[in-house]
C-alpha cells in the first residue's frame, strides 16, 4: 500500500514537472514570436561650450592706455566703454597730414593754372613771346624792302647786312622765349607730377586713418563693446601701457552665439544626422539639461588623445546665463528610430 502511494506521488510529480516544462517552452515560443518594440537610441559624446563669434579688438594705430574700465571675464553690453585711449599723438598726425594735403592742393592749382597759361609768370612769358613775334614779323617785311633797295642801289651792302643782323637778333629773341616757355612748362609738369603723387598718398593715408577711427568698436577716444551680450577675454594691457598697431588690445565673445562643439567618435558618426535632437548636460550641474539640435557635422576627422573624432556643432535651443563659454558638457544625440 505504501509503495502504491509512493508511486502515485512520483507519477504526479513527474506530470507536474512535465507540464511546467511544456508551459515554459510555449511561453518562450510566444515571447520570441511577439513583435519587436520600437527603440530610440542616442549617441553619447563629450562637448565644450563655444562662441561662434569672437571679435579681436585691434585699433591698428599707436596710442596710450588712459584707463581700463573692464576686467578679464567681465560681461558687457553694446556701448559699454572698455578702454579709454590717449589719442593726442594720433590726432596730431592726422591733422598734420590734412594740413599738408590742403597746402599741396593749393600748389597744384597754381601749377595747373600755369600750365594753361593763366599764371602770372607764364602769362608774362606768353605776352613777351607775342610781342617778340610781332617785332620779328615786321622786321622780316622791312628786310624784304631793304633787299629791293639793295638791288636798286639805293642802299649799300653794309647797311643791308647790319639791318639783317637786327632781324636775326629778333628771331633769336623769339626762339629764346619759346625755349623758356617750354622749359618752364617741363619744370612745372615735373613739379606737378610729384605734388599730385604726394597728394594721392596723403589722401590714402588720411582715409585709412579715419577708417580706423570709424570702426564699430571705436567711439571718440574710447574702445566700446559692439555686441549686445559679450564677455571680455585676452585683456593684454594696463593703464599707462602703449598699444602698438599690430597687437590686439582685447577680445570679445558674443554670448548670443553660443554653441556646443562635441567630439563624436568615428565609430558612431554614421548615426548622427543634421537636425537631430540633442540633450545637453553640463558637468557643472548634472541636474540641469538643455535642448539642442545638430547644426553642422565637420567634413574632416581629427586626432585627439589617440582617438579619431568628428566635430559636431550643436545649437542650443533654451540657453540661459548658466551656460558659460568653455563649460564642459555631455551630449546625447538622438538617432533615427529603429524597428
Amino acid at each position: 500500500m505504501k509503495k502504491t502511494i509512493l508511486a502515485a506521488i512520483v507519477t504526479v510529480s513527474l506530470a507536474v514537472a512535465f507540464t511546467g516544462c511544456s508551459g515554459k517552452k510555449e511561453a518562450d515560443v510566444n515571447a520570441s514570436a511577439a513583435p519587436t518594440q520600437k527603440v530610440r537610441q542616442a549617441v553619447e559624446a563629450f562637448g565644450v561650450v563655444r562662441s561662434k563669434v569672437i571679435k579681436n579688438i585691434n585699433p591698428g594705430f599707436t596710442a596710450s592706455i588712459e584707463k581700463v574700465h573692464v576686467r578679464e571675464g567681465q560681461k558687457v553690453k553694446r556701448g559699454d566703454v572698455l578702454v579709454t585711449l590717449d589719442m593726442a599723438e594720433y590726432n596730431a598726425q592726422l591733422s598734420a597730414k590734412e594740413l599738408e594735403l590742403k597746402a599741396l592742393n593749393s600748389e597744384i592749382s597754381v601749377l595747373v593754372s600755369s600750365k594753361k597759361g593763366s599764371a602770372p609768370e607764364t602769362a608774362k612769358l606768353h605776352n613777351d613771346l607775342k610781342t617778340a613775334q610781332e617785332l620779328y614779323s615786321n622786321a622780316l617785311k622791312e628786310l624784304s624792302d631793304k633787299k629791293a633797295l639793295l638791288e636798286s642801289g639805293s642802299i649799300s651792302q653794309y647797311d643791308y647786312d647790319q639791318f639783317k643782323k637786327s632781324v636775326d637778333a629778333k628771331k633769336k629773341a623769339v626762339d629764346d622765349l619759346k625755349f623758356s616757355i617750354a622749359s618752364h612748362n617741363n619744370s612745372n609738369q615735373v613739379s606737378l607730377d610729384l605734388k599730385m603723387s604726394r597728394a594721392s598718398q596723403l589722401e590714402s593715408d588720411i582715409a585709412l586713418m579715419k577708417e580706423k577711427l570709424g570702426k564699430s568698436y571705436m567711439k571718440d577716444n574710447s574702445i566700446v563693446a559692439d555686441v549686445n551680450n559679450g564677455v571680455v577675454f585676452d585683456l593684454f594691457y594696463n593703464e599707462g601701457d602703449k598699444i602698438g598697431p599690430d597687437r590686439k588690445v582685447l577680445s570679445l565673445m558674443d554670448l548670443d552665439t553660443l554653441i556646443i562643439e562635441a567630439d563624436v567618435s568615428e565609430e558612431f558618426i554614421k548615426d548622427v544626422k543634421i537636425g537631430a535632437d540633442v540633450t545637453i548636460i553640463p558637468l557643472a550641474d548634472k541636474s540641469k539639461s538643455f535642448k539642442g539640435k545638430v547644426a553642422r557635422i565637420a567634413d574632416k576627422a581629427v586626432q585627439k588623445n589617440g582617438e579619431t573624432n568628428v566635430i559636431v556643432e550643436i545649437s542650443i535651443d533654451d540657453k540661459n546665463d548658466f551656460l558659460m563659454p568653455n563649460f564642459n558638457v555631455d551630449v546625447k544625440i538622438q538617432m533615427a528610430e529603429k524597428k
